[in-house]
């Protein structure tokens, strides 16, 4: 005869079966949320390592935020798109998991673009000097540990001034969202530069600057 097989409701008892899954159910998706965070900051590191590759083929040049002189402009994605594994590399996994996105994820992802569920924006200071001053040198960037390339967004270009930022930032993450810094450097914050931390935790202003080089 084998013996009873283990359930939370075996081991909490019949009336608690309810508390039991919803404990159960809070942890999963907490690991699930978890898993995501993680696997969308290992992309930010892919599009930084294929940014920084990109500058390798191009005299020291990095992509330029938006190409206005082409028409549709060409965005820093299509740049750095032959640097990546592949197109799924500019998707937060937890985007595709939300509302609508699970219904269009299978016949358009990774195989196709779709611009509604491009997850990140290149930070708008790069945009900013490329627009003054031109194509911006990789090898020029002082501090590239501290300094801000990418970040979880709603827009291609990430602007870091107080009237876009909460328009523009995207906390995927349980109210944070993922930066990653010109070497590489994965960063999981919340704030807008310049304020004091929040009381969840470190502003992202402390861990990173936006100004350039």
């Amino acid at each position: 005869m084998k013996p009873p097989r283990l359930t939370p409701a075996t081991l909490l008892g019949g009336a608690l079966c309810p508390f039991a899954a919803a404990l159960l159910w809070g942890a999963s998706l907490s690991a699930e949320q978890s898993s995501n965070q993680a696997l969308c900051l290992a992309r930010m590191r892919d599009l930084a390592m294929a940014a920084r590759n990109y500058a390798a083929d191009h005299h020291d040049t990095l992509p330029p935020a938006a190409d206005r002189s082409q028409h549709p402009w060409k965005w820093w994605y299509h740049a750095i798109f032959p640097y990546t594994d592949s197109v799924a590399s500019f998707y937060c996994p937890q985007l595709l998991e939300d509302e609508h996105a699970t219904l269009q994820r299978s016949r358009l992802l990774p195989m196709s673009w779709n611009h509604r569920f491009i997850s990140y924006g290149i930070a708008y200071p790069v945009d900013a000097f490329q627009q003054k001053q031109g194509r911006l040198r990789l090898s020029a960037i002082s501090q590239p540990h501290r300094k801000i390339l990418f970040g979880e967004s709603h827009a291609l270009i990430l602007r870091n001034t107080a009237q876009f930022w909460a328009k523009d930032v995207a906390p995927r993450h349980a109210s944070r969202a993922n930066f990653v810094t010109f070497s590489g450097e994965g960063i999981s914050a919340e704030g807008l530069p310049g304020q004091a931390p929040s009381p969840m935790g470190v502003g992202i202003h402390d861990a990173a600057s936006w100004s350039l080089p």
